[in-house]
C-alpha cells in the first residue's frame, strides 16, 4: 500500500493489506448503532446501523483486534 493515499473500501479490505506493525496511527469514527439511515461517504447508500447489540459488539471488537495488529 502506498503511504499517505486515501482507499475508499470496506476496512476490513484494507486490515488485510497491511503488515503487522505497519501504521503510526489510527483516527477513528465508527457509526454507533443508532439505528438512523446513513448516506455519506463512509457508508453505502441505505447503510443502516441497527445490528442486534452483540453483533455490533463482536464488529467493533474485530476492528479493535485488527487496530491492535497493525499498530506499531
Amino acid at each position: 500500500m502506498s503511504k499517505s493515499q486515501i482507499y475508499h473500501e470496506n476496512n476490513q479490505k484494507t486490515f488485510e493489506k497491511l503488515s503487522n506493525g505497519g501504521v503510526d496511527g489510527i483516527i477513528t469514527s465508527p457509526p454507533y448503532n443508532i439505528g438512523v439511515e446513513r448516506n455519506d461517504c463512509y457508508y453505502d447508500t441505505g447503510y443502516k446501523d441497527d445490528l442486534e447489540p452483540n453483533q455490533y459488539t463482536n464488529l467493533r471488537l474485530s476492528e479493535f483486534r485488527e487496530f491492535d495488529r497493525i499498530l506499531k
